[in-house]
């Protein structure tokens, strides 16, 4: 188990074979811990879960209905606890007090201590290792999937039924004048003009596509729909430029991109590597046709 939904389900039946008139079991929250999280909560064999509270007023959510509780007169607390830290406590209220009362309560703590520690540190090593996996499949400075990842994520989406009958676009972009501003500004400079353009392309595709950096001065991106959006790659990468530059902020320099699309029915697709090749080859293409066109306005 990683998480306290699963516990708390697994408790009541191994608690009824332990009866007693109440029974009361919270596990701190990790991040605010003034916040308890019922796990365990038994009123005269009625199981049931109940929202967090916060502990201030009393350590169990119903503090005044156990007090008027004739079958009650004896209140046993235990903190749950590992080697570095509490994770919980368990509260058993009682009518007799006896020596075996006693150590079945003390068998349930134990009991309770090592089933929360087992499920907080599934968890935690779940988070750990999704963290790993997301330094692995993206990239640091911009949080965009690396080349790995954005091919594991395009590949996923492309099995999905619902992509089945749409149309896959995959654009191949670079970042205009990254050597410059790495001379002339510094490294850290270039760093955040690659950050704002990372962030125009994520505005610019609504969360809708999968963006990635390969590294360098180099984007790729897709979009999976109901329509080529190759005719609109000029309007595409206007557009990012002009949010990238609105980021930005007045500089004295502009940021800009090339960019190169090309499109196929997603049933119809061979090899991503295929048309990875054809985007970069667009992409070669309007990096030429604006390179001369930039030339052509100097001449005149």
């Amino acid at each position: 188990m990683d998480s306290l939904e699963e516990l708390t389900k697994c408790l009541p039946p191994l608690f009824s074979m332990w009866p007693a008139p109440y029974g009361f079991a919270g596990a701190i929250d990790e991040k605010d811990r003034s916040l308890v999280k019922p796990i365990l909560h038994n009123v005269h064999g009625d199981f049931s879960t109940g929202e967090p509270f916060r502990w201030e007023g009393g350590q169990v959510p119903d503090m005044e209905r156990l007090r008027r509780d004739a079958d009650v007169r004896i209140v046993l607390a235990q903190l749950l606890q590992n080697e570095e830290e509490t994770m919980g406590y368990l509260v058993s209220g009682m009518h007799e007090w006896s020596l075996r009362e006693q150590e079945r309560f003390e068998e349930e703590a134990m009991f309770l201590s090592a089933a929360l520690n087992t499920v907080i540190g599934n968890r935690r090593l779940e988070e750990a290792n999704n963290a790993i996996l997301r330094m692995a499949e993206h990239d640091y400075l911009t949080g965009l999937y690396n080349r790995r990842g954005f091919l594991r994520e395009l590949e996923r989406r492309l099995k999905l039924q619902e992509n089945q009958d749409q149309i896959l676009t995959l654009f191949a972009m670079d970042m205009d004048r990254l050597k410059m501003i790495n001379d002339v500004y510094g490294h850290a400079e270039g760093d955040t003009a690659i950050q704002h353009l990372a962030n125009a392309l994520l505005a610019k595709t609504e969360g809708k596509g999968i963006c990635a950096r390969y590294g360098g001065d180099e984007f790729a991106f897709a979009m999976i729909g109901d329509r080529s959006y190759v005719p609109e790659v000029d309007i595409i990468r206007e557009g990012i430029e002009k949010t990238a530059r609105e980021m930005c902020g007045p500089k004295e320099y502009l940021i800009g991109a090339s960019l190169g699309a090309c499109s196929c029915a997603v049933t119809e697709l061979q090899s991503l590597d295929q048309i990875l090749a054809e985007a970069d080859y667009a992409l070669y293409a309007d990096k030429s046709r604006r390179k001369g066109r930039r030339r052509e306005d100097r001449e005149r």
